[in-house]
């Protein structure tokens, strides 16, 4: 019977091998979050010779020799280092900003991003990127309400990963599949479907009245436990 550990193990060799992580830290986090939806205590997660093991059974030994060859990398600040100051910031100013309350009965826009938040750890407790995403992806409403997907794109520039923004920018495409149920082929080849979809749904399901979600104290305070080392 395969171990929950070695599940995680051969999943994030899988995404050491075709690049879609670049550090056995980071490929261990988006690993663990998409093999399970529980929070997972440190014993669950595989260690970096379990993932070694697992990309000498997927690589040839020439690729697995340059892969091994960056591993130096992991003692670098890798996604850990991002700073969220800003970001908050902005989620903080959008308790302000209601649109229109057909569309969203819940109220404010932070009150919607904290409960696409909650809906995300349900799905990925522990990619980190993923989540980032699901909490910041309405902050441009504060800068420009009608240009907001582009606004929060340009806003968290350099304050979240590349594939945070990647997963926010196609976030349309999954919307559009959502309502036509014909999906592009941009969003149907992309590496990353499955986090783009997950939080286009987790957006559909955020605009209940009364959801219980945590403060913007309890959550700074779940990030400093979680997210900053």
């Amino acid at each position: 019977m395969t171990t929950l550990r070695t599940q995680i193990a051969e999943h994030a060799a899988r995404l050491i091998l075709t690049g879609k992580a670049s550090t056995f830290k980071s490929a261990v986090q988006r690993a663990s979050g998409w093999v399970s939806n529980r929070r997972l205590k440190r014993a669950d997660l595989p260690g970096r010779s379990e993932i070694e093991q697992q990309l000498h059974l997927l690589a040839g030994r020439d690729q697995l020799e340059i892969i091994l060859s960056h591993s130096d990398e992991d003692e670098t600040p890798d996604d850990s280092s991002y700073d969220y100051t800003y970001p908050l910031m902005l989620l903080q100013r959008l308790a302000a900003v209601s649109p229109d309350p057909v569309i969203h009965p819940e109220g404010d826009l932070q009150y919607h991003s904290l409960q696409v938040f909650h809906r995300g750890l349900d799905i990925a407790p522990h990619d980190e990127e993923f989540l980032v995403a699901c909490l910041f992806h309405d902050v441009g409403y504060v800068i420009d309400f009608h240009n907001a997907r582009r606004a929060t794109l340009e806003t968290l520039q350099g304050h979240v990963t590349p594939r945070t923004l990647e997963i926010i920018a196609m976030l349309e495409k999954a919307e559009q599949y959502y309502q036509t149920k014909s999906m592009p082929k941009s969003l149907k080849n992309h590496e990353d479907a499955d986090a783009i979809l997950a939080l286009a749904q987790c957006k559909r399901h955020a605009h209940v009245r009364g959801a219980e979600v945590m403060s913007m104290d309890e959550l700074v305070d779940w990030i400093e436990e979680n997210w900053i080392e």
